[in-house]
């Protein structure tokens, strides 16, 4: 019922476009298909123990982008079934000449021949052959004779072009035919078919050729290690999931060469120069093409034989470098501004915190990027784990210090080998430098020495407060006249000597006790102080210390981390233990 219906709309379209080709046509599709009974469930086989050979390569257009974080690669190709072709291409030295494009394109070489548009006696044949963009080859000579072996070929699509007007190419839709059903096995998101179904071009001869375009998204297994100094093996692999080996039999496409007058074998991505956009993040390196057979499973099973296509890129660092290597760098490199800053500031420990909490931001955003594995630890990830680390040990020592610089005498004795250490030997090895005390200025001891006569001016007030003004004035010349002192209300009796020594240390004994108890409370306090003192030239010294500790360290296992990955090359070679480069200028030839 689907069949006849399939048939009238066919030939309802053909009919739509008119003209004596249009019929020609018709008469075609109704001679295939209705008269000879075309089924496209059969293989296109004369015997059914007989393999198809199907070629098949790969160009691509667009290596669209690769997510880590999903393992996805995303690529837009054309996939290219059947790229010999079968009619024979007269070359003569003579005027003509035709130009062929970019490789890849025989295929519309083909399609000149089969039209009969080159020409017939003699002619030039012009094809760049992926030498790079503008680079061509010449092909000329005597007379030769070049015929491209046939691929994949449907017996029940020949014709006679004479009886048909000298029609030589049917364009027909893909649903209408016989299709080896060849799908990416390792794709990644369930869909294994091709993205758009354009038209088969089947000729006289019965070769068929299909270029369908396709937008795949195949599983990458990204290998985290060095990023964001990484290089990635990625592969297209390509099977058929309804034929088995004994039913049909994948090969590489096979393109001429027309100086040497010989085929060779596809084995690689062909780019398309003319429509290819460079990746901004990924270089492609190799892109080798093979055909892998494993012989540990029966031929009948569909994992015998693929054809896997690989893409080995580079990544390109420069944004990563810019928006998170240098940032962490200049980060971590805050933190040794830490023992700079004097621990009376109170900002030791937020800025250490606070260049911890920066590290913890970055390494989310790059856990975020990258695929959650536990096979590796990206190169990234290694260096901000490092710095965590680094960083935490700085936020202990601030600790450390800061409790050092607030010791007292009233809570912690410093022992005899600390002083020894962190006040004489770390300061000299460390080179660190005490200020010069400076010399005692002497009109300060003339200061001193005048507030020290206050007291005894103070006494001497107090002497001269009990006696009269006129015994103070004649009390000398009565003495030298022999006559004695008189009794005054305001004067005492005179005492004995032993009185007035005892009279004179009860008057001065008070001050020479509160003189003493100045003295002693001074000197307690200036000890208290150099005590203080000490604890805090011992931070100082914790402080340069680890500064010459952490500086090196940092610097080294920047470097030392960091070298890894830029030295992180993609192999010269493909395949290791394979000499062969899988290029085009060391092609393998039929």
């Amino acid at each position: 019922m689907e069949r006849p219906a399939l048939r009238l709309a066919l030939l309802w379209a053909v009919a739509l476009s008119g003209g004596l080709a249009v019929n020609q046509e018709e008469r075609l599709v109704n001679y295939l298909f209705v008269e000879k009974g075309y089924n496209k469930e059969l293989r296109p086989v004369t015997n059914k123990d007989d393999s198809v050979n199907v070629d098949l390569g790969l160009t691509l257009s667009n290596l669209v982008s690769l997510k880590e974080a999903d393992e996805t690669l995303t690529t837009n190709v054309w996939i290219d079934h059947g790229s010999r072709c079968p009619h024979p291409v007269l070359l003569h030295p003579a005027l003509h000449s035709i130009t062929v494009p970019a490789e890849g394109s025989w295929a519309r070489l083909c399609s000149l021949a089969s039209s009969q548009s080159l020409p017939a006696r003699g002619g030039e044949i012009r094809s760049t052959l992926g030498y790079g963009r503008g680079s061509s080859r010449w092909v000329e000579g005597p007379s030769w004779t070049h015929g491209f072996p046939q691929s994949w070929t449907d017996y029940r699509l020949q014709w006679n072009k004479s009886e048909f007007g000298g029609l030589q190419i049917l364009r027909l839709p893909p649903d209408m035919l016989w299709l080896p059903e060849i799908v990416l096995e390792n794709n990644n998101d369930g869909f294994f078919q091709i993205a758009y179904y354009c038209n088969v071009l089947v000729y006289n001869s019965g070769f068929v050729y299909w270029l369908p375009p396709a937008i795949f998204h195949s599983a990458c297994p990204i290998n985290v290690n060095f990023f964001p100094f990484d290089w990635q093996n990625c592969s297209l692999k390509f099977s058929s999931l309804r034929y088995n080996a004994k039913e049909i039999t994948m090969n590489l496409k096979q393109e001429p060469d027309g100086m040497l007058n010989k085929n060779y074998l596809v084995e690689w991505i062909t780019l398309d120069l003319e429509a290819f956009t460079e990746n901004g993040e990924w270089e492609i390196v190799h892109k080798p093409a093979r055909k892998n057979i494993d012989r540990s499973v029966s031929p009948e099973s569909s994992k015998y034989q693929d054809i896997t296509f690989y893409l080995i890129i580079k990544r390109k660092p420069l944004f990563y470098i810019i928006n998170i290597v240098l940032p962490c760098i200049l980060i971590a490199f805050m933190a040794i501004f830490v023992f700079y800053l004097p621990a009376e500031s109170g900002e030791k420990m937020t800025l250490a915190i606070s260049v911890l909490l920066a590290q913890s931001v970055f390494l989310l955003l790059i856990s975020q990027r990258l695929p959650a594995t536990s096979l590796a630890i990206p190169l990234i990830g290694k260096y901000l784990l490092f710095i965590m680390l680094l960083v935490t040990a700085v936020v202990g020592t601030c600790v450390i210090v800061l409790n050092i610089h607030f010791r007292t005498p009233s809570t912690h004795v410093m022992s005899s080998w600390i002083k020894e250490l962190f006040l004489e030997t770390l300061p000299r090895l460390l080179h660190m430098s005490r200020p010069a005390e400076s010399e005692p200025d002497p009109r300060a001891g003339l200061l001193i020495r005048r507030s020290s006569s206050v007291g005894y001016m103070a006494k001497a007030e107090e002497y001269f407060a009990i006696k009269s003004r006129s015994e103070l004035m004649f009390e000398k010349q009565s003495e030298r006249h022999g006559l004695a002192s008189r009794v005054t209300p305001s004067r005492p009796k005179p005492l004995g000597m032993a009185d007035t020594q005892e009279l004179l240390y009860s008057e001065v004994k008070p001050a020479i006790d509160g003189a003493n108890f100045i003295i002693k409370h001074t000197r307690d306090k200036n000890d208290y102080n150099e005590e203080k003192d000490n604890w805090n030239r011992v931070a100082r010294t914790v402080d340069r210390l680890c500064l010459f500790l952490v500086t090196p360290v940092m610097i080294l296992g920047t470097l030392g981390i960091f070298l890894t990955g830029i030295y992180n090359e993609p192999p010269e070679l493909p395949f290791a233990g394979d000499p062969f480069d899988y290029s085009m200028e060391h092609r393998h030839f039929v």
